[in-house]
Parts: C-alpha cells; sequence; structure tokens
C-alpha cells in the first residue's frame, strides 16, 4: 500500500527508506500477540515481564504493541549489518518501533513534518 501511496501521490516526498520501515513495521506490529490472546496476555505476560521498566510502570496500560517493540528489537541486534545494508540505521529503527507502537500525542516522534502521518499508517 505504501508504494502506491508512493506512486498516486508523489508530492508526499516519501522515500525508499520510508517506505521500507512501514513494510518492517506492518511484518512487526503484531509480533507482541501471543497464542490465545487474552490468556497469554493475562498469564503469561505478567510473568515474563516482571522486570520490564515499561510493564513495571503501568501494566494496566501494557499492550502487545510494547512486546512487539521488544521481539523487534531483538530481531534488529540480531540482523544488524542486514537492517544497515538497506539503510535502517539508529534513526529508522526508532521510526519502526513508532510506526509499531505509536507514541503519545505531544511526545516527541522521529517522523516530523507532513511525514507525521506514516505514524498513523499501521494503526
Amino acid at each position: 500500500m505504501v508504494e502506491t501511496l508512493m506512486k498516486k501521490q508523489p508530492d508526499l516526498d516519501i522515500t525508499y527508506v520510508e517506505a521500507l520501515c512501514v513494510k518492517v513495521a506492518g511484518l512487526c506490529h503484531d509480533l507482541g500477540h501471543g497464542p490465545f490472546s487474552h490468556t497469554f496476555d493475562a498469564m503469561f505476560i505478567p510473568k515474563a515481564l516482571k522486570d520490564d521498566e515499561v510493564y513495571k510502570k503501568d501494566e494496566k496500560k501494557f499492550k502487545h504493541e510494547h512486546l512487539s517493540e521488544l521481539v523487534f528489537d531483538k530481531i534488529y541486534e540480531d540482523k544488524k549489518e542486514d537492517f544497515l545494508k538497506y539503510g535502517l540505521g539508529k534513526h529508522e529503527r526508532k521510526a519502526v518501533k513508532e510506526l509499531i507502537n505509536p507514541p503519545n500525542r505531544g511526545k516527541e516522534k522521529s517522523w516530523k513534518g507532513k511525514k507525521g502521518f506514516l505514524c498513523e499508517y499501521l494503526t
């Protein structure tokens, strides 16, 4: 879909790397869903993430997207050289995580200005 948007609305000036970030986030955004969805969330997550800072801060507000971010971080670290070959460095890593789990409104985002709509693309 992002490629269609690039072709049909070239004035948006979406780059290859930005499109790739959207695609990677699209593939990764639901990695945090466990088997048996809500049972997994209620029984496994509290035990597995008891030391995670975001979970400890407010376990009632915890979303599977945070777990998806953690999984993406692991994949990124394991395959960092491959990501870098395609232009996905530190900034793009943060941007993919923001696409997976958009920050609260008002918080600083990697996607600034007219590209900010990309943070809403997958939600």
